[in-house]
């Protein structure tokens, strides 16, 4: 870079670190100033390290095309959503791995580490930057390790590539797929990024996801960003591509006209049931909680009430709407007393769900558990657990349901087995290492008008975790969540484009309620209906159908992550052998 455009550059983004920290502490909501904080930051460190970046004489262009791969997957994804553009996102990466394969020896797995990883921080910074406003570390961390571990496949590749050409490609999916295999079940599950998320704004492109799951579309992505390069390569060498492009337009093309076929001769069922959606619009960090429950519900009543009547059959309120409800004593909170009267004189017919936060203790420490915490009054000691909750109040007993799928840090610690350590310190503080008790199994609640599969937030990301629910007998999915975490960004936007995925894989309606965000009904195939604006204090209704048919993706899950965690495992071993025999 010359000598006086980089202090220009470094000038810009000092400024924007200023600029962008001054706005943080002076807003009590954050929006884009997390956004151009983060971009300012890591600016600043690419410029700075510019000239020792990288050993490649043309560091510079490189540092560009890694810049391009990144844009464009940002761009590809919701809520941007030119969603084809996936398909060559990573052509600029991949010729950086090509000119690195070609040009270096001794330190290829530390360049293709760099320009990976920026690449790939680019990406999550443009697309995950909102993580911050809920959390300003959490968001650090969340894109840092994220890009991290998104460059170790791209590494390994590396690695398979040059010691088995022929099968160097192939490694990169079965890689790839292996991570986000992963990344949806350990501790650190942050699988938001997950490339075949990227096509939920083109939903009838991926129709098929009823048979794949949202790995199929990785895989899809993959494999056509692989055909494209190989004909690029062709091209570069021998400047023509006769009828090699066919392939290419295959992969591309055939899953496209097959996923329409099946998205225009879907019939819904004719099983269908009225539901109604609130959205209070509390804003999670300075407003809920400092309303009663009852004043939540007067104010949420203005909206809903107008559209109640004998037809309808469920009622949703969001995750968290109202406050602490303790197990065996649900009514004992003002708003659930005031729904328990309404189902019970009112109407009959109807089921209401709504989120709160659930507390179960007892005071005999047989049943302690990790998540268990302690209340100590005197001599009096009463141990209990807190738990996101959701509730079913109607025609039946009060039905409840523990989130199970926690978020990091709020919910839960991660690798607290590792930590035991410190549970007695902890729980002496009145906390507990494990955070939030959770349920082992889904739960579906129950009534005479349908069964409902009760996902909570963050949950609706997680496409084999939700298969329990579809085998317990959900025949609609109500998610609740709140959304306002993140503010007015493209986090909420991403959310709700994502649950359209789950109505595919599983072909159930969904009804969707936020607490501020965006509500919606969608139905099996993915289309959006009655979606609500950020920050709107409202109430929707409408018709959804029932499904009791279990679809292909159901019953075996995410057989391409499984076969991929084979493959990978078999490269891994070849890699270990070929490098123990080169060293004899």
């Amino acid at each position: 870079m010359k000598n006086k455009i980089r202090p220009i550059l470094l000038i810009l983004f000092l400024i924007g670190i200023i600029v962008s920290s001054i706005s943080l502490y002076q807003n009590q909501l954050w929006e884009y100033s997390t956004l151009f904080l983060f971009l300012s930051v890591y600016g600043c460190y690419i410029v700075w390290r510019i000239p020792k970046f990288s050993a490649l004489p043309r560091s510079i262009e490189y540092i560009g095309w890694a810049t391009l791969s990144g844009v464009l997957l940002w761009v590809g994804f919701p809520s941007l959503g030119i969603s084809p553009l996936l398909l060559f996102a990573f052509l600029p990466l991949l010729w950086i791995e090509r000119k690195i394969s070609t040009s270096l020896e001794g330190i290829q797995k530390k360049e293709i580490f760099k320009y990976s990883f920026h690449t790939f921080i680019i990406w999550n910074i443009l697309s995950t930057y909102w993580v911050g406003n809920s959390s300003l570390f959490a968001g650090i961390f969340a894109i840092v390790a994220n890009s991290f571990l998104m460059t170790l496949p791209w590494v390994l590749f590396h690695l398979v590539k040059k010691r088995m050409p022929n099968l160097g490609y192939a490694s990169l999916i079965s890689f790839w797929l292996t991570f986000e295999f992963f990344h949806f079940r350990w501790d650190l599950s942050w699988p938001w990024l997950t490339l075949g998320n990227g096509f939920a704004s083109f939903h009838s492109w991926i129709q098929w996801y009823e048979f794949t799951g949202v790995l199929g579309g990785t895989f899809w992505i993959l494999m056509c960003n692989v055909f494209a390069f190989q004909l690029f390569e062709k091209f570069i060498v021998a400047e023509k591509v006769n009828r090699s492009f066919l392939p290419l337009l295959g992969m591309v093309v055939i899953p496209i006209v097959f996923s329409l076929y099946l998205y225009y001769s879907f019939q819904e069922s004719d099983e269908k049931i009225n539901v109604i959606c609130v959205q209070p619009n509390e804003e999670p960090h300075y407003e809920q909680g400092r309303l009663s429950d009852e004043k939540v519900l007067q104010k949420s009543s203005e909206y809903f009430e107008p559209l109640l009547d004998s037809t309808v059959n469920y009622l949703l309120f969001p995750e968290s709407t109202f406050g602490t409800v303790f197990q065996n004593n649900e009514t004992g909170n003002e708003a659930f007393r005031i729904f328990s009267m309404m189902t019970t004189m009112e109407h009959p017919e109807l089921n209401i769900i709504a989120g709160a936060t659930g507390v179960h203790s007892w005071k005999d420490k047989k049943e302690y558990s990790p998540t268990t915490r302690t209340r100590i009054i005197g001599t009096d000691t009463t141990y209990y657990h807190v738990f996101n909750g959701a509730y079913q109040m109607g025609e039946e007993k009060i039905q409840s349901y523990k989130k199970s799928k926690l978020v990091i840090g709020p919910e839960f610690l991660p690798f607290s087995k590792a930590l035991s350590c410190l549970d007695d310190f902890i729980s002496s503080m009145g906390g507990s290492l494990n955070g939030f008790e959770t349920d082992e199994k889904r739960k579906v609640f129950s009534s005479s008008k349908g069964k409902a599969a009760p996902v909570i937030c963050y949950e609706q990301n997680f496409g084999h975790f939700m298969r329990g629910y579809i085998h317990g007998g959900a025949d609609f999915i109500a998610i609740i969540t709140n959304d306002g975490w993140w503010g007015n960004t493209s986090g909420y936007v991403q959310h709700r484009e994502f649950a359209r995925l789950r109505a595919i894989e599983f072909r159930r309606s969904i009804a969707r309620a936020a607490n501020t965000g965006s509500s919606c009904f969608i139905n099996p195939r993915g289309d959006l209906f009655q979606v609500t604006k950020y920050g709107e204090t409202t109430a929707i209704k409408k018709t959804i159908s029932l499904n009791k048919k279990i679809t292909y993706y159901s019953r075996v899950g995410d057989m391409i992550g499984r076969l991929s965690l084979f493959l990978s495992i078999l490269f891994i071993l070849n890699i270990l052998v070929k490098v123990s025999l080169g060293n004899k």
